[in-house]
């Protein structure tokens, strides 16, 4: 395996489901010395593309130019950052994988799984805060939700950028727009959008939707990531995590080719109980709604093995 001193892009993608978990394993990670997280870089990836109906990015999309300015603008970042390493934890990079392993031939995808009825009961409580949002928005706390998310960006120059492609994209100073990214089409929505998302929340509960955004994220990551090289792809399992975390940073440290300090803090702000919550709040009802959507990706990552699960049998 290829150590990161001579790959010749330092640059890891943790890869899963919106609510997987990649926040807070990157948020970890970033407390090691030789490692930067940048925030959701979407800005520079989609820079030029434009709004597109769905999230989707393939290799096709890509121009000498584009390739380019995202090299540049990665370069820049971890020189001004000193690390070794950059981590860029996207939700979006689920349905570019392709996209992004053609700029950065050797990167490292950390993929990061969780068990999907958790993540459905997650991605829906995020839909259900961003209509409240909406629905009560005031400009201060518009302004303020910019704020909040402009302070995650470490240097001016990205804050920049980030005004100007939302302006670009929008044209436009209305916050309603700015809030949904207007990419949900006038819709408070949330998360990554797949093919098809348009019809799919026209015609599916919200429940069975969010349950579709987990099922989806999931197919197009494995497609994804089986086309990379298999030495550059770790799997990590969420739950495994929160229940042993020095042993899952050490898997991942080795990974990356970085040391590993057992005297570093990385692991005081995970909550083990964070799991398993949909055995007590997915209600009879839910477990049969979103059921169909999401047990052949279950079976797939060897979370169950049959639909008896929502089908009234204990789940083994």
């Amino acid at each position: 395996m290829t150590t990161l001193e001579n790959m010749s892009a330092p640059y890891v993608f943790i890869v899963g489901s919106p609510r997987s978990g990649t926040t807070i394993l990157s948020e970890v990670l970033d407390r090691h010395r030789d490692i930067t997280q940048w925030y959701e870089p979407y800005f520079i990836w989609d820079w030029g593309i434009g709004n597109l109906d769905d999230d989707v990015r393939v290799e096709g999309m890509l121009t000498p130019d584009h390739r380019r300015f995202i090299q540049k603008e990665f370069g820049l970042f971890r020189q001004k950052s000193g690390s070794k390493v950059v981590i860029d934890k996207s939700p979006e990079h689920c349905f570019k994988i392709p996209f992004v392993q053609a700029v950065f031939p050797e990167a490292r995808w950390i993929h990061l799984i969780r068990d999907g009825r958790d993540v459905t009961l997650s991605i829906k409580r995020e839909w259900d805060l961003r209509r409240d949002i909406v629905k009560g928005l005031s400009l201060a706390k518009f302004y303020r939700e910019v704020s909040t998310m402009m302070r995650l960006h470490h240097f001016w120059r990205n804050r920049i950028q980030i005004g100007l492609f939302e302006f670009m994209n929008m044209k436009s100073l209305n916050p309603l727009k700015y809030l949904n990214k207007s990419k949900w089409k006038g819709t408070a929505g949330w998360g990554p959008r797949f093919p098809g998302w348009q019809e799919e929340l026209e015609k599916l509960s919200l429940a069975q939707f969010t349950a579709m955004q987990w099922a989806r994220s999931v197919e197009y990551t494995l497609e994804g990531l089986a086309a990379a090289p298999k030495g550059n792809v770790l799997d990590v399992r969420y739950e495994e995590f929160l229940d042993r975390p020095d042993e899952q940073l050490e898997r991942i440290c080795g990974f990356l080719g970085l040391e590993y300090d057992r005297g570093w803090n990385m692991a005081h702000d995970l909550r083990p109980a964070n799991q398993g919550k949909w055995k007590t709040d997915l209600t009879p009802e839910l477990r049969k709604e979103i059921g169909p959507v999401i047990t052949p990706a279950l079976i797939k990552l060897g979370y169950v093995d049959s639909d008896s699960w929502y089908k009234g049998a204990e789940d083994v």
